[in-house]
C-alpha cells in the first residue's frame, strides 16, 4: 500500500508536469546497501565508461558523457538488488493496471559520475529503438546538499527545473519527450538509472 502511494504520486505528477519526483522511493537501508554494492563494484573495476547511442552507433565521448556504469542482471541473486528489481516490477504492474501503458520489462544500471563529470542535454530514447517508454532514476548519494551540485536539469517550455540527487529520491519521466542533463558535482554522484520498456 505504501509503495502504491509512491507510484501514484509519480504517475499523477508525470501526467500533470511531465515528470514525477518522490522522496524515499527506497528506504534508507536499501539505499545504503545498494550504495555499498555500487562502491564495491567501482573499487574492483567492474564498472565501464558509458557510451552514447546503441548497437553499431555506440560511441564513447567524455565531452558529452562522463559516467561509468554496470548493468544489473535481471536474475541477480543479491538480496537488495532483487528487492529493487521487484519494486520496479511492481511499479510496472501498477502502471499497466492503472494507466494501460503496456510495459513489459525494465533495464537498470548503476551509474557513477566522478567529480566534475556531466552528461549534456539529451533524451533517453534511441532513434532506431523506441522501446524505452519511461526513465526511472533513483539516487544513492549520502548526505547530499544543493552545494554538492550534480542536479538533474529537466528542460521544459514552461521553465527548466533542477532536481537535487538526494539519496532514496526517485525521478521518473517520458524517455522520448523530456530532454535533460546531469550537471557537474563536487563529489562522487551515484544512482540507479533504468528504463521501463515495451
Amino acid at each position: 500500500m505504501e509503495n502504491e502511494l509512491k507510484f501514484e504520486i509519480l504517475i499523477n505528477s508525470i501526467a500533470d508536469k511531465g515528470y514525477g519526483i518522490v522522496d524515499d522511493f527506497i528506504n534508507p537501508e536499501m539505499c545504503s546497501e545498494l550504495r555499498k554494492r555500487l562502491l564495491a563494484n567501482l573499487n574492483n573495476g567492474s564498472l565501464s565508461k558509458a557510451g552514447i547511442g546503441n548497437a553499431a552507433k555506440l560511441q564513447k565521448n567524455v565531452e558529452i558523457r562522463g559516467d561509468s556504469i554496470l548493468w544489473i542482471d535481471t536474475d541477480s541473486s543479491d538480496v537488495f538488488e532483487k528487492k529493487y528489481l521487484d519494486l520496479v516490477a511492481d511499479f510496472i504492474q501498477y502502471m499497466n493496471r492503472t494507466c494501460f501503458t503496456g510495459l513489459r520489462s525494465s533495464e537498470i544500471h548503476y551509474a557513477v559520475f566522478p567529480p566534475n563529470a556531466f552528461y549534456k542535454k539529451h533524451v533517453d530514447s534511441f532513434a532506431n529503438d523506441k522501446s524505452r517508454q519511461y526513465s526511472l532514476i533513483v539516487y544513492l548519494n549520502e548526505d547530499w546538499t544543493d552545494a554538492d551540485g550534480g542536479q538533474l536539469k529537466i528542460y521544459q517550455d514552461s521553465g527548466d527545473i533542477e532536481i537535487t540527487p538526494l539519496g532514496g529520491r526517485a525521478v521518473c519521466f517520458s524517455s522520448h519527450l523530456i530532454p535533460h542533463e546531469v550537471l557537474p558535482a563536487v563529489r562522487l554522484r551515484q544512482s540507479l538509472t533504468g528504463w521501463l520498456k515495451k
